[in-house]
C-alpha cells in the first residue's frame, strides 16, 4: 500500500496517530496538517505542519500542497467540517480519493470509514431490499466469515471523557498559535469538562436506579407482567418505538390489555404504567432507564 497519504483532522484521542502509524508501516509516506493546538496534542509523529492561515486561503493553500508533495490519498474525519467540505472539492479537483471517518453507525464500538463520504454523502444503497439480497446470498457462507471482538472495556467511558477534555483544553491553549481557526462548534474546556462531569453522575446514577428496578421486576412483581407472543408483530419495532405508540398498536391487535397493577393502595392501569410495556416486550435486563423509554 505504498503511496502518499495525508491526514487532516481525526477524531479526539490518538486514533490519527496509531492510523499514521500503520500506514507507515505499510510502507506510506504520510503528511499531516494540524490546525489548532488539540490536533497538536493529539498527532505524536514528528513532521506535521501546522496551518496557520485563515479559512479564505486554505483552498489555495491545500491545492498547491497537494501539487507539490503528490498526494494520492486524503483522509479525514467527518466531511461536514468546513475545512474538510473544502478538502474533498480540491481532492475531486485532483481526481484522488478521500477516505472519510466517522464514529460507527453499522455497529457500536467501530469506526467507519467510506471513500467520498459518510452519512448523507455516503454510498451505501438506499434500496432495503438490496440488503435483504445480500443477506439471502450471503447466508450460506456467514458461519465462515470471521467476527471481530467487540470489547470496549469498562474504561471506554472515561478514555473518551478525558481525550475529549483534554482536545477542548489544548484546543484552548493553542489559540495565540492559531489564531485565525474558527472551530466547526464551541469547543470551551470547562464546558465540555463539566457536560462530561454531568455524564458521570448521570451515568451512576441510571446504573443504580436500573439495578433497584431489575431486582423489582425479578422479586416483587415477578409473574406480575406479560410477556406477548404475537407473530404478526413485528418485534423489532418495539425497539424504537415510544411506549405510548406501542400501547395502541398492541390495542389494535385484540391482544387482552395489561391488567391494572395494586401497589401501596392505588392501581396503575395501562395508561399510567408506560415504562411496563417495553418489559413486556422485550424483557426487563434490555431496559436502560425509565427515562429513556417514556
Amino acid at each position: 500500500m505504498a503511496g502518499k497519504v495525508l491526514l487532516l483532522q481525526g477524531p479526539m484521542g490518538p486514533f490519527f496517530s496509531r492510523l499514521a502509524s500503520e500506514l507507515t508501516a505499510e510502507g506510506c509516506a504520510v503528511f499531516k496538517i494540524n490546525f489548532h493546538g488539540g490536533d497538536e496534542a493529539d498527532y505524536r509523529h514528528p513532521g506535521a505542519l501546522a496551518y496557520t492561515g485563515s479559512f479564505a486561503e486554505w483552498r489555495d493553500y491545500l491545492a498547491a500542497f497537494i501539487a507539490e508533495q503528490e498526494i494520492d490519498r486524503v483522509f479525514l474525519y467527518g466531511d461536514r467540517r468546513p475545512y474538510h467540505v473544502v478538502a474533498l472539492d480540491v481532492a475531486a479537483s485532483f481526481r484522488i480519493p478521500v477516505y472519510v471517518f466517522e464514529e460507527g453507525y453499522v455497529r457500536p464500538a467501530f469506526v467507519t470509514v467510506e471513500a467520498g463520504g459518510v452519512n448523507g454523502r455516503s454510498s451505501l444503497p438506499r434500496d432495503p431490499n438490496d440488503y435483504l439480497d445480500r443477506a439471502k446470498a450471503g447466508a450460506a457462507t456467514a458461519d465462515t466469515i470471521a467476527r471481530p471482538e467487540v470489547n470496549p472495556g469498562k474504561l471506554a467511558f472515561w478514555a473518551h471523557a478525558w481525550f475529549s477534555t483534554r482536545y477542548a483544553v489544548y484546543y484552548w491553549l493553542g489559540r495565540k498559535r492559531y489564531p485565525l481557526y474558527r472551530h466547526h462548534r464551541p469547543l470551551n474546556p470547562y464546558i465540555e469538562g463539566a457536560r462530561w462531569g454531568m455524564s458521570a453522575c448521570k451515568k451512576a446514577y441510571y446504573h443504580c436506579a436500573d439495578k433497584r428496578r431489575a431486582r423489582r421486576l425479578f422479586k416483587p412483581l415477578r409473574k406480575r407482567y406479560f410477556l406477548f407472543l404475537c407473530k404478526s408483530i413485528a418485534m423489532r419495532r418495539f425497539s424504537i418505538t415510544p411506549a405510548s405508540s406501542l400501547l395502541r398498536h398492541l390495542s389494535k391487535k385484540s391482544l387482552p390489555p395489561l391488567p391494572a397493577m395494586r401497589r401501596r393502595g392505588r392501581f396503575w392501569s395501562s395508561s399510567s404504567i408506560r415504562w411496563i410495556a417495553p418489559i413486556a416486550i422485550t424483557g426487563p435486563r434490555s431496559l436502560s432507564s425509565r427515562r429513556n423509554i417514556g
